[in-house]
Formats: C-alpha cells, sequence, structure tokens
C-alpha cells in the first residue's frame, strides 16, 4: 500500500468518526439540541465587549473578571422541556427543525405565548437566520393582565476563536445574534381604560459556541426599556459556563468531537492571541458544478482535502504533500454528483477543519 492511500485511510478514518456533523461552524439537533437532565454551572463576568461580527473573528476575553459565585441551569420535562436558573423558568418545544419558546415565568411574571418564539433551527451556520413574529399574554403580580407581542431575529453574525480566562482558547466558534423587540401593555385596572400603560423592550443577545460543546460557553445580554422613543431602564449581564461544569453526561457526540478538535493553552506570544494549528483561513465556493477551496496554512504541512455527504460517503479526495506555509486553491469536479448538501474537509497539520456547500 503507498503513501498516500496509508494517509488518506488515517484521514478518513479520522473523519468518520464525526459524520454526524454537518460542519465545524455548524449547530446541529445531534451536538446542540437541548437535552433533560442536563445541567449547566454559569459565572457572571465582566469586561466583555461585543466584538466584530464577520469571519474568522479573535474575540480576546482572556482577562475578563470572573465571578467566584456560580449560579445551576437545569434542563427537564415536565410535560414539555423547561429550563429553570435564577428563578426564572422558560418553556420551550422542539418542531420540526426549530426550536420555540412557548412561555416564560419568574417572580413577577406568567407569560404564555400564542405565537411562539423561534429561539433556534438546525441546521444553522455562518450566515443564516431566522425573524419571525411573536404575541402572547399573561399576568403581572398574579392579577394585572399582560399582552406582549413584537418581532424576533436570530442570526449566526460571526465564527472565529475564542479565547477565555485560565488560557482557554477555542477555535471554530459560531456566534449568534438574537434581536428582540417586545411591545407590552399592562392593564393596572381591566374597568378602567386608562389604566393601561405601555412600554417598549429591546433584548440583543450574543451566545458564543465552540465546536465540540452542546451548549454557549460565554453568552452576552443587554435589556433595555423604553417609554416613547426615551429610554427608561437598561442592564447588561454576560455569563460564563466552564467546560468542565457542563453536567449532564452522555454526550457521546460531543466527546467524539472534542477528542480531535480540543481547547488548547494559550501558546502564543506576548500579544495574548493564541495562533491556529495548521489552516488559519479557508473558504469554499461553487461555481455550477466546480467545488473552488481556497485555504492558508501558517507552517509547513501535508494537506488533505476530502468531499463528503452528510452519512459520510466520499465522494473526492485530494492530497498535497509538504506544503510550505502560505496561500492554496483547489477546485473539485463535482459534475458527477447528485443536487444536495455536502461537506469539504480540510486537514493540515493536526487542524481539520470543514465548511458546508450545496450543489444545485
Amino acid at each position: 500500500m503507498n503513501t498516500f492511500c496509508i494517509r488518506f485511510i488515517l484521514f478518513f478514518s479520522l473523519l468518520t468518526s464525526i459524520t454526524s456533523i454537518v460542519a465545524q461552524d455548524t449547530l446541529t439537533t445531534e451536538k446542540n439540541l437541548i437535552r433533560t437532565g442536563d445541567r449547566l454551572y454559569k459565572s457572571a463576568v465582566s469586561g466583555i465587549v461585543v466584538g466584530e461580527s464577520g469571519k474568522n473573528v479573535s474575540w480576546n476575553y482572556a482577562n475578563a473578571r470572573v465571578s467566584d459565585t456560580e449560579h445551576i441551569a437545569d434542563y427537564y420535562d415536565d410535560n414539555g422541556l423547561l429550563k429553570t436558573e435564577s428563578g426564572k423558568i422558560n418553556k420551550f418545544i422542539h418542531s420540526g427543525d426549530t426550536v420555540y419558546m412557548t412561555g416564560v415565568e419568574d417572580r413577577l411574571r406568567v407569560l404564555s405565548f400564542a405565537r411562539s418564539l423561534p429561539c433556534i433551527a438546525y441546521p444553522f451556520t455562518y450566515g443564516d437566520s431566522i425573524t419571525s413574529t411573536f404575541s402572547g399574554r399573561g399576568l403581572y403580580c398574579g392579577t394585572r393582565h399582560v399582552n406582549i407581542k413584537g418581532s424576533i431575529t436570530v442570526k449566526a453574525d460571526a465564527y472565529g476563536e475564542l479565547l477565555l480566562p485560565d488560557d482557554l482558547h477555542y477555535s471554530d466558534v459560531l456566534r449568534v445574534c438574537t434581536q428582540r423587540v417586545a411591545d407590552i401593555r399592562l392593564c393596572h385596572d381591566s374597568a378602567a381604560i386608562d389604566s393601561v400603560s405601555e412600554r417598549t423592550e429591546v433584548l440583543t443577545r450574543y451566545d458564543w459556541y465552540a465546536h465540540g460543546y452542546r451548549y454557549p460557553l460565554l453568552e452576552l445580554a443587554e435589556y433595555v426599556s423604553y417609554d416613547g422613543d426615551k429610554p427608561v431602564a437598561s442592564r447588561k449581564e454576560a455569563y460564563i459556563t466552564r467546560p468542565d461544569k457542563m453536567d449532564g453526561g452522555g454526550d457521546m457526540v460531543n466527546e467524539a468531537v472534542r477528542r480531535t478538535v480540543k481547547a488548547y493553552s494559550n501558546d502564543s506570544g506576548d500579544d495574548g492571541i493564541c495562533k491556529k494549528r495548521g489552516i488559519v483561513n479557508y473558504d469554499v465556493s461553487v461555481n455550477g458544478s466546480s467545488v473552488d477551496v481556497v485555504y492558508t496554512t501558517d507552517r509547513t504541512a501535508d494537506v488533505s482535502l476530502l468531499v463528503s455527504d452528510f452519512a459520510g460517503v466520499v465522494y473526492h479526495s485530494e492530497h498535497q504533500p509538504d506544503c510550505n506555509a502560505g496561500t492554496y486553491s483547489h477546485t473539485f469536479d463535482c459534475g458527477d454528483m447528485r443536487s444536495g448538501h455536502y461537506i469539504v474537509y480540510i486537514r493540515a497539520s493536526d487542524n481539520t477543519v470543514s465548511k458546508k456547500f450545496t450543489l444545485k
């Protein structure tokens, strides 16, 4: 057996351990759907800013200040999927490819949404978005009637690498931005027409998902209340969920991913930015039946490329040995393949990246 065959088999063995994964920058039901029985331990963190959006972003929060106090988020089944966190209960359903929020309860409000809020759809990758309206009603302080309606947009607005305190560095991180605008109508006395008050609440939330972990490792949310056009109240909060504090067990899909794609300690120089291993930039474009792959390596490496479907069936492969640091390209002729969704895998040094593409 020649050297190429040996290298190809080793590469394919790596890929088949993650065939259920659509792409490294993609959220899927297998990797990311919330599960009953899971428990997260979260710590408040300060010094988090939104940062850039777009491709290949570096979010450096290595110097953020993490609270020593933790709080718990639990997921469980009680006639539906529920999440309890800091005295608040969120209710969800998973319908088709989308997770919806159907209700909220806290010490002041009990709300039920007749038109539910979409939280995420699977698969969800960079550039994907959901926009919808929602409406609901409930009680405030147990006696006052509340009507709520508004709009929500969920978008995967960035991907890149994430640096957190304690020298933790994660590559292949997808950021999801949620923007929700809610018009709230509160009746103080159902018999009095002039006892109705109205306000608008705007939520902007960011969640950073690292490849190989079911839940966001970092979340940032800002709430602003408006009386007409005037902001009257606001608050901002951010939390880190340490991966060693994700308690649920049995997450075999993500455990398999983490065996190959791991967080690793900061081994960079004085700038505090951890250097990627092998592939530092890549892109996949489709022109008819031609699939063009462009990638940049940061060191000399043997590079292997592979085209497969979501079931792990391999259609094309290419091996490029001893590539010096630089930018390279390769074109796959996919005229022999059916229309559908596929994945390109690129491996260089100890770094494997992938990207979904569609043939029409």
